[in-house]
């Protein structure tokens, strides 16, 4: 990521754009000065607003902690999926159709920033079996943390270590891992969210959940509106192993969660403990303008997709493939006649699919327009 104007064909000097929040992100990353004048108090602030936790704050107890509500807004407010996902997904089986979509998160230990980056368009991560060396490295990297955030006791933070660090375990077997489209085809379920709460048990408050998420916005999940679930016996099984789980571990896991996310934006000492884990676990050093990187595109994907597509693809090139792909298609639909294999109701079905689908070519031409693209970006 560079400053040229000319390279990406945008002027990220415009003060409150999208872009310049993205430049202005990434910039504020690379400026050990800003980080160092800053401390820890950004991200001490955050954990008090988002439900603290035991290792700050010795007084904390979970009278007035509502999972449902933490959670939905260390998604919202902190890009932070832990246990459950929540997005907009278009379907697998009419991608005409977008929905509400419900998956499995992620726990802290996932946070891995020499993990291979990918983007789905479902919540789900594949997870691979790990070294169990790599977890006494990432209990090294935890109490590191908790101890230069201010938790003085050793006795104290090595159980709680042990405790997260056992909970992660256990989240990822209760969560599974998909292994391919095609099994991830057969574990979708649509229902409303009355049935999902019913489905579970009513042990997650689901309405509060999705009321929390859009708190602030006009928009309002009713009852009867039908949600897509990724995987919903997995989702009643995290629903099931959460609700039997103390609050203080929770929290902990949640919070920490959220630490892991930033890391890199904190002090030297947090930025060198996590270098120090990721080289002892894979044996990569991250430069720090490559970790910008990553970060900056985890917050700002759609403008950092536009910089790309407005240096490498040109505007000529996605219309052409654009028109290829309508020929393509219109081909397939011509020739569905000639197919004396199907019936006549076979081949009306795979018409009106092949009518139906949904043309996604080489990126969303919505990040091209300014206005729409910085209302994404306002908050």
């Amino acid at each position: 990521m560079d400053h040229d104007k000319s390279g990406h064909g945008v002027d990220w000097h415009i003060q409150d754009s999208a872009v310049y929040k993205a430049f202005t992100y990434y910039k504020s990353c690379m400026n050990e000065n800003y980080i160092k004048n800053d401390g820890v108090k950004p991200i001490l602030d955050a954990i008090e607003k988002h439900g603290s936790w035991n290792i700050t704050n010795k007084d904390w107890n979970g009278d007035s902690w509502k999972l449902e509500k933490i959670l939905a807004r260390a998604l919202v407010d902190l890009n932070t999926p832990a246990f459950l996902s929540w997005g907009i997904s278009r379907s697998l089986f009419d991608t005409s159709k977008k929905f509400v979509t419900i998956g499995g998160g992620i726990s802290a230990y996932d946070r891995r920033l020499d993990r291979k980056r990918f983007r789905s368009r479902f919540p789900q991560d594949y997870l691979e079996d790990e070294d169990p060396d790599t977890y006494d490295d990432y209990k090294i990297l935890m109490s590191t943390i908790f101890k230069l955030l201010g938790s003085n006791s050793n006795s104290t933070i090595d159980e709680e270590v042990n405790r997260i660090v056992d909970l992660e375990k256990e989240f990822k077997k209760v969560k599974g891992h998909s292994t391919g489209i095609d099994e991830l085809k057969k574990n979708i379920k649509f229902m409303t969210v009355s049935e999902l709460n019913k489905f579970t048990s009513y042990k997650f408050d689901w309405s509060l959940y999705f009321e929390e998420i859009l708190s602030g916005t006009f928009e309002t999940i009713p009852s009867y509106k039908t949600l897509m679930i990724i995987y919903p016996d997995n989702i009643k099984k995290i629903v099931d192993w959460l609700h039997d789980k103390p609050k203080s571990l929770l929290a902990n896991e949640i919070m920490w969660n959220v630490i892991r996310g930033f890391v890199q934006t904190l002090p030297k000492e947090y930025r060198e403990a996590e270098d120090k884990y990721i080289k002892s676990s894979s044996g990569i050093t991250i430069p720090r303008w490559r970790i910008c990187n990553l970060l900056t595109d985890g917050l700002f994907q759609y403008v950092t997709t536009l910089l790309y597509v407005n240096r490498h693809l040109s505007e000529d090139a996605r219309n052409t493939a654009e028109e290829m792909f309508k020929e393509i298609k219109s081909q397939f639909i011509d020739g569905l006649e000639e197919q004396t294999w199907m019936d006549y109701a076979t081949r009306a079905q795979a018409r009106l699919k092949l009518q139906k689908m949904t043309d996604l070519i080489g990126f969303p031409t919505v990040i091209k327009k300014p206005g729409i693209l910085d209302r994404v970006y306002d908050d």
